[in-house]
């Protein structure tokens, strides 16, 4: 559902923040000029590399909120960056300065399409919470949709325009979550 969101044509420098293995990755690989992954998680970033040798992909371990073109050793900016469910593992100071760097990051006209799960009513704060459907414990802050807009629209400094947003699954039965539901959204740099 997302994929046609990237508006491709084969020329883009892709940027996929929280890129894990690669699971975006075998379906860009073919389709962007030039990928760059940056994941937090080394072992994963590991995975991705033994998948993945071509010598138009990229692949790093750098948390988000450390991302610069300088750190990327990267000249240019990117016309597509992918966050999926980076934000909610992140707390308001590491946000912050995750979601400034965008502008800097995004060549203009370039798409920032994020997919994030968001909580529907208020805030929701897990502190190693066990996960039956990850097997694992795990914290995370879901924020509202105000909540996010309200941090992406002060880092973005009026230079990124939301185009697009809507819920993920339609089907209920996709959505079966309470508290919170998946969302993507689309910006495009306009400055």
């Amino acid at each position: 559902m997302l994929l046609p969101k990237f508006a491709l044509t084969g020329k883009e420098r892709f940027l996929d923040i929280g890129c894990g293995t690669g699971r975006w990755l075998h379906v860009l690989c073919e389709q962007v000029a030039y990928y760059h992954g940056i994941d937090a998680s080394n072992g994963l970033i590991e995975i991705a590399k033994q998948q993945f040798d071509q010598p138009h992909i990229h692949l790093n371990c750098l948390n988000a909120e450390n991302i610069s073109l300088d750190v990327l050793s990267e000249s240019q900016p990117f016309d597509r960056i992918l966050n999926v469910g980076v934000m909610m593992y992140l707390n308001e100071p590491e946000l912050q300065k995750y979601l400034s760097s965008i502008p800097t990051l995004l060549a203009e006209q370039g798409l920032f399409i994020v997919r994030e799960p968001i909580a529907l009513e208020k805030r929701l704060t897990l502190d190693l919470h066990y996960s039956e459907d990850m097997e694992q414990s795990y914290s995370a802050i879901y924020r509202t949709e105000n909540e996010l807009f309200e941090l992406m629209n002060d880092a973005f400094d009026n230079k990124l325009k939301l185009i697009e947003s809507d819920f993920v699954f339609k089907e209920a039965k996709l959505n079966h979550r309470a508290e919170t539901k998946m969302k993507y959204f689309v910006f495009k740099k306009i400055i």
